[in-house]
């Protein structure tokens, strides 16, 4: 009898029950497949196409500029305080050019930089890696391009310093590296020699929660060489926004300032305050005409101060047409009421048209929306100014010009019921009229817009919610926008924009746009296009950051430009983003590197289980109480699915974040670093941000009712902790509040701690330290990153040297250490001058041979190989597993071999754990304890090659996923199974179907027999081990309720004399009773005459490889029936099929057992109904 006599559809349903055999309890019958393809193949479709719209449609809401500042600011004030005292800043940098210099890379001490006695400090750099990343960017302020070679362009990043390029933004390099502030707000061009350029530090547009700037400072020969003009040195020039020189004589210098308009007329050595707006929040733009013989100047003043109408701040509109006389007042020529921050603009082909576009203050609408946008035609003049577009339109885009567009458009775009409006027009505000045209006008806030009629009506002229890739994006948050020197309106019609995300070109600036009340909907209804000019541009903001275990890989959360990941492969300028918005802390397991943590902002920490292609929330069952803007969390260096998060307590998960304890009662104040010691997984020890810290020798089992120690070494924010990675006992924190001691030390465990800063010349300055690393070849030498660099001691901190050897006086706010090709490495995230590495020379120098080891259920002996250097290293060894013992020594010198003992498991779950080793960590992962059986019968004393096999465990999977029609896979979910024989040959197994609790799979062709051992990897990290015995046939038989008992699967078929065929079902689903019944074969007497054949179709595994088919053989109550066909049944993997006639002399036999015999072997007894 052939196999060809399989019917499909029964086999369809039958290889649905293989893959949720005994898992799902959900019956299916082969009349509901249909419905079911169906709603597979739907499911997917929706689910594809929800992804691909929100990837390109509803990016989360960029980034959080207020609360950013102020999170910035709170690490940073003094007790008492309202600014940041600045000038300690440069205090701090005069201090570092006396303090020693010290190179890791060469471990050798370096004179001071007054000592070296350089000409250019640029002789300096290059001893520190740059890793970019070049192609992200971060906020940029101001733009300027040289008008006599367009090719050079200066940009000005607000936390990364002045950058050139010389051939149009194909390659930019950094030129303030070195400034004691690098907070760059502004910059200007001597329009008689543009290699003379003006810098303006201070961001002004912070409201109350600015960063203070420094002066200004100035460059004679295009940015090589930087000095501060003297007279800048005060109050008055904290906050400096924007800069203006005169085209009639080049000492005649005007600078927009918190305190109001400032005047130079000898080329910034002195200064005159011309108007006083310290009142009002001070000046934000300047415009000055260039056609005229006198200096004729406008000036917006006034900001808004708060979101309350009652304390806002009406803007004006000043005017001087003579302003370096004297002689002429400045004349406010317009304001109303309303009128917030506003920017200015003057139409260079008609410079009678200025233009002026205002946020709403609060007073008279939303704030930081669109107040609206003015226009003069008369040169300025009072009463000459009309509103050419408010924010009271019926357009919703004319109203949304500094608004989010997405959200603005809500409903328009059929998104939702109702259009939100995110306002960011104290932030986002900038303008400029094309050269050619007094009638075109762009306008920068969230996007870009363009009115081609004098501002009327509008279009929009980029869309951040867009993916990178697309021609129509642009970054959000738009500063500055620069037209190219030579615009003609023709053949050169090119933009340049500085957003938060560096700087974007286009070539067509004067392309269609996308216009009406569903502009943001439709994004290719714009033609203008835009590419990025960020290359080389390495000024984005981390604040947060890690290298992958082998240092050739980095992923960091960095403000407004998300959770990013770079690469040594990749380079500079091949960072990829991760997830959007703000990004925040980061971990990776070192263990299985697709598991990736990140955060955002708040509590949002995510999970990816696919190395960041796609990300899952795993907050549940954490309170939201007091959680910092940036939220610290960190993963134990001893086991990767241990993490620990904090608030107004500290939260602690064992199983990578699945599920969450409380591990403390209530702190003061908030978390804002937390340690887990490498050494001691039950030491753990967090900071708040009122100075206190607090520890624990409980960690791993402290709960809600655990009330933490503390110690408050001084007030402040504490800014990091970190343990000694080999003495549990020795721990650092780091306080960023400017004022006293900022780095501490505690010999005890964190119960008395000891100022470390160093005294006399050799002490750490008064300046934010954000982070702390310990050397773990050599415990005296630390690390700490502060807001001007980094400083290093190499004695426990009794003396300090700097160690900015080619380092840029940026913020570091991450450092950490990695192993890349077997060199230690040090790592630097910044916030604002990107990422950073240096080997780490020393000349205590070790490592281990494996970063590594996985034991089965059954433990046994590892070994480790320490290298070091000879007669000098002393390294120790120690683990903390119980179930882990170190047998050789546990301590050495130099190299030798380091050996443990893992000890047997039965426990289901995989447990991870480490062994310390001349400061190393060396990872040990045990598997769980699985159970495999037959999918068919559901026992599990023997498989056979090519048979179905199920696996049960807890922790399999991260998802359920099933196996589609084409070959199977050899991963599904993250999950992969190998199987080693008894002659130890290792083979991936095919998966049919994954799930957390099970795994069904096919024993590989060729697997030899004999005791095999299945090993179950998961995207997680988890190993499970489980061993099963192979034999040559091993039968089983599915049945209906896939539970290895009962009603049979499988199909009469009735051959009619005629040749007709009929197949017949053997079980149904009784929807009453809610399970499968019989439905008899009919054999019966009204049968007698008839000559009908009836046969009999069942189908099982481990049957294939059977030998002659008179070994097989079905017993059916107490009758043995001959097989005519058993084998593969040839469209499923592992399926085969039997075939039987059945006797006549079965009939009227009711329910009856049924037996398959193959080779002696045995199947399980399942049963039939004969009528």
């Amino acid at each position: 009898m052939k196999r060809t006599w399989t019917h499909r559809s029964g086999i369809k349903y039958l290889l649905l029950l293989i893959l949720i055999s005994a898992c799902c309890g959900v019956p299916f019958f082969s009349h509901f497949l249909p419905a079911a393809e169906l709603l597979f193949e739907k499911k997917f479709e929706e689910e594809f196409e929800a992804g691909e719209e929100r990837a390109e449609e509803e990016r989360e809401r960029y980034d959080k500029p207020g609360e950013a500042a102020e999170y910035y600011r709170s690490k940073r004030l003094p007790e008492g305080e309202l600014e940041i005292p600045v000038e300690k800043y440069l205090l701090g940098v005069e201090q570092m050019r006396e303090l020693p210099q010290y190179s890791t890379r060469i471990n050798s001490a370096l004179p001071s930089l007054s000592e070296m006695a350089i000409s250019s400090e640029e002789a300096r750099l290059g001893t520190w890696d740059p890793l970019g990343p070049g192609n992200v960017g971060g906020r940029t302020r101001a733009l300027i391009i040289n008008p006599v070679n367009p090719d050079v362009i200066y940009s000005a990043a607000a936390a990364g310093g002045v950058w050139k390029t010389i051939d149009g933004g194909k390659r930019w390099e950094p030129l303030s590296d070195l400034l004691p502030n690098i907070a760059v707000n502004s910059l200007a061009l001597d329009p008689a020699n543009p290699e003379v350029i003006y810098a303006g530090t201070g961001e002004g547009f912070f409201n109350s929660n600015a960063v203070r700037g420094a002066g200004i400072f100035k460059s004679f020969d295009g940015g090589s060489n930087w000095r501060r003009l003297d007279g800048t040195g005060t109050s008055e020039f904290y906050y400096v926004n924007d800069i203006a020189v005169s085209s009639n004589n080049r000492n005649r210098i005007y600078a927009a300032t918190r305190s109001g308009v400032m005047r130079s007329l000898d080329g910034g050595v002195s200064w005159t305050k011309v108007i006083d707006a310290s009142r009002v929040g001070g000046c934000l733009d300047l415009a000055i005409r260039t056609d005229q013989p006198t200096d004729y100047v406008f000036a917006a003043c006034g900001t808004e101060i708060s979101a309350n109408p009652t304390s806002s701040v009406q803007a004006s509109i000043y005017r001087n047409t003579d302003a370096s006389s004297g002689l002429s007042a400045w004349v406010e020529v317009y304001s109303e009421r309303g009128m917030g921050r506003t920017s200015l603009a003057i139409a260079p082909s008609n410079q009678n048209v200025i233009y002026a576009v205002s946020s709403e203050s609060g007073a008279a609408g939303a704030p930081h929306s669109l107040h609206a946008v003015f226009r003069s035609i008369a040169g300025g003049e009072p009463g000459t100014w009309r509103t050419q577009v408010a924010n009271n339109g019926a357009k919703t885009i004319n109203n949304t010009l500094f608004t989010n567009p997405i959200y603005a458009f809500f409903s328009e775009c059929g998104r939702g019921a109702t259009s939100q409006n995110y306002n960011q027009g104290w932030y986002d505000n900038a303008i400029a009229v094309d050269p050619r045209d007094e009638n075109i006008v762009w306008v920068g806030g969230v996007d870009l817009f363009r009115s081609d009629d004098g501002g009327a009506n509008w279009g929009m002229a980029s869309f951040w919610h867009l993916l990178p890739s697309n021609p129509r994006y642009a970054h959000a948050d738009h500063h500055a926008i620069v037209f190219h020197p030579k615009f003609d309106g023709a053949n050169v019609r090119s933009v340049f924009v500085a957003t938060d995300g560096g700087i974007f070109k286009t070539e067509n600036s004067r392309a269609q746009v996308s216009t009406g009340n569903k502009a943001a909907c439709s994004p290719d209804a714009s033609r203008i296009t835009w590419f990025s000019l960020n290359n080389n541009l390495a000024i984005t903001q981390f604040y947060h950051g890690v290298p992958y275990p082998d240092g050739q890989s980095y992923l960091g959360g960095a403000q407004d430009n998300g959770v990013i990941i770079g690469s040594d492969s990749f380079g500079q300028n091949n960072w990829r983003e991760l997830i959007s918005g703000d990004g925040g802390y980061v971990a990776v397991n070192w263990f299985n590197t697709r598991v990736i943590y990140a955060e955002t902002t708040g509590l949002s920490l995510r999970r990816s289980n696919d190395g960041g292609q796609s990300f899952q929330p795993v907050t549940t069952g954490i309170n939201n109480i007091g959680f910092k803007f940036i939220t610290p969390f960190v993963m134990d260096p001893g086991n990767p699915d241990r993490l620990w998060i904090g608030g107004r307590n500290l939260w602690r998960t064992r199983n990578g974040a699945q599920s969450w304890t409380q591990a403390s009662t209530d702190l003061s104040g908030s978390t804002t670093s937390i340690s887990v010691s490498p050494s001691d997984p039950n030491f753990v020890i967090a900071g708040t941000d009122v100075g206190y810290v607090y520890r624990t020798s409980t960690g791993l089992n402290a709960g809600a009712d655990t009330a933490w120690s503390n110690s408050m070494p001084r007030t402040g924010f504490v800014s990091s902790v970190a343990f000694d990675p080999s003495n549990r006992d020795v721990a650092y924190a780091t306080y960023s509040t400017f004022g006293g001691k900022h780095v501490w030390r505690s010999l005890d465990g964190g119960i008395n701690w000891q100022p470390i800063d160093g005294s006399g010349t050799q002490s750490i300055p008064d300046i934010p330290a954000n982070t702390i690393v310990v050397d773990p070849s050599n415990p005296q030498r630390l690390y700490v990153g502060t807001d001007i660099g980094v400083f290093v001691t190499i004695d426990g901190g009794a003396n300090w040297s700097v160690e900015n050897t080619g380092f840029a006086n940026a913020p570091v706010e991450s450092l950490s250490t990695s192993i890349v090709n077997g060199v230690p490495y040090l790592f630097a995230f910044t916030h604002g001058r990107g990422v950073w590495r240096v080997p780490m020379t020393s000349p205590c120098s070790s490592s281990v041979s494996i970063s590594g080891l996985t034991f089965g259920i059954n433990g046994g002996r590892g070994t480790v190989d320490v290298s070091a250097s000879q007669g000098y290293c002393q390294w120790t060894v120690d683990s903390r597993e119980g179930w882990i013992t170190i047998t050789s020594e546990a301590a050495g010198k130099g190299s030798a071999t380091v050996s443990f003992n893992v000890a047997p498991t039965g426990d289901t779950t995989p447990r991870t754990g480490s062994i310390n080793i001349a400061g190393r960590k060396v990872t040990v992962v045990q598997a769980g304890l699985i159970a495999n059986v037959s999918a068919a019968s559901l026992r599990g004393e023997v498989m056979a090659p090519e048979s179905i096999v199920a696996a049960f465990g807890a922790g399999l999977s991260s998802t359920i996923q099933v196996a589609g029609d084409a070959q199977l896979p050899l991963e599904l979910a993250g999950t992969s199974i190998i199987v080693r024989d008894s002659a130890g040959v290792e083979r991936p197994a095919p998966l049919f179907f994954v799930s957390p609790s099970q795994v069904n799979y096919l024993i590989p062709a060729g697997t030899q027999t004999g005791p095999a051992s299945v090993m179950i990897y998961t995207s997680a990290g988890g190993v499970f081990n489980g061993i099963v015995q192979i034999a040559t046939v091993a039968p089983a038989i599915f049945t209906a309720a896939a539970s290895g008992q009962g009603l049979v699967v499988g199909n009469a078929l009735r051959v009619k004399p005629s040749g007709d065929q009929t197949y017949e079902q053997i079980a149904v689903w009784n929807t009453s009773l809610n399970r499968f019944v019989a439905r008899p074969v009919d054999l019966g007497p009204d049968l007698a005459s008839a000559s009908d054949q009836v046969f009999l179709i069942l189908y099982g595994t481990g049957i294939r490889y059977r030998s002659d088919l008179s070994k097989v053989s079905i017993r059916i109550g107490n009758t043995d029936i001959p097989v005519l066909f058993a084998g593969a049944q040839g469209s499923f993997a592992g399926l085969d099929q039997i075939n039987i006639k059945l006797p006549r002399s079965l009939a009227g036999g009711g329910e009856m057992d049924l037996l398959m015999i193959v080779d002696n072997q045995q199947s399980n007894v399942v049963r039939v109904s004969i009528k």
